[in-house]
């Protein structure tokens, strides 16, 4: 009863049967009565963050406005491409790229008018796509001295990984971890990393007024370097399973 009652719901509403709500538009919308920070990064290597909230969502016109940038020395230009990330409540990172519709003008009083993409391409919904679960990393730095690591996350294009927040002054952007062993289970990889962003959990706490804990640590977003093909086939052919079977668990606690 409650599935029908659902589909008339939706036909009374004029939307797709039983079609679910958009995530990253539901965490936007989140986002923005919580006053939560969202995360730019800008270019392709994805540097730098910069921070920002959410002003106003206007899915009809597919506009998102964010209030300024911080730091406020930074300069978007119009159509420049950008990536958006936010944490959801299991606090994963959840992202899309966009770009620069308007800047601060005579209409727009302040902030920034981004675009607001109806769906996620089917390319970047591959690549977007990450398995959140619990492995390990191994590296050698110096020829000797092995290192570990937690893996938080993977996908097709890179990993995010957890460290013990003493490594926070020896790993910084585009820095290169040679040979690592990625041991995840029912997938092993072996390929170099290359560092794109660290993230300082210290830092974050303190902008959300949330306590600190004595197992601080950091996190790092790195892209695969050096995956032959077979590699390649092997980690797609892991994420496309693992997305098929959390569908399946999804759709059967509906």
């Amino acid at each position: 009863m409650l599935v029908l009652s659902q589909l008339f719901k939706s036909l009374m509403a004029g939307q797709s049967p039983l079609r679910r709500p958009d995530p990253i538009f539901s965490l936007l919308q989140e986002h923005k009565k919580k006053h939560t920070l969202i995360y730019l990064s800008l270019g392709p290597n994805q540097k730098t963050l910069y921070q920002s909230i959410i002003v106003d969502i206007d899915k009809n016109r597919q506009r998102l406005h964010i209030d300024d940038i911080f730091p406020r020395q930074i300069k978007l230009k119009h159509n420049q491409r950008i990536t958006v990330s936010m944490r959801d409540a299991k606090h994963h990172w959840q992202n899309f790229q966009t770009r620069i519709i308007d800047n601060k003008n005579e209409k727009l009083l302040f902030g920034h008018l981004l675009e607001l993409p109806e769906y996620i391409t089917g390319e970047q919904r591959r690549q977007a796509y990450r398995v959140h679960i619990n492995g390990d990393c191994f590296w050698n730095s110096q020829g000797y001295r092995q290192h570990h690591s937690e893996i938080r996350d993977i996908s097709a294009s890179g990993i995010q990984l957890t460290l013990g927040h003493f490594y926070r002054d020896q790993m910084e952007p585009d820095q290169v971890l040679h040979n690592c062993q990625l041991q995840i289970p029912n997938l092993e990889l072996e390929c170099d990393l290359s560092i794109t962003r660290v993230l300082d959990e210290a830092i974050i706490h303190q902008e959300m007024h949330a306590p600190l804990t004595d197992d601080e640590h950091i996190t790092l977003g790195a892209r695969f370097l050096g995956l032959d093909a077979g590699d390649k086939r092997k980690l797609e052919s892991y994420l496309m399973e693992e997305q098929r079977q959390r569908r399946q668990q999804s759709a059967l606690s509906l």
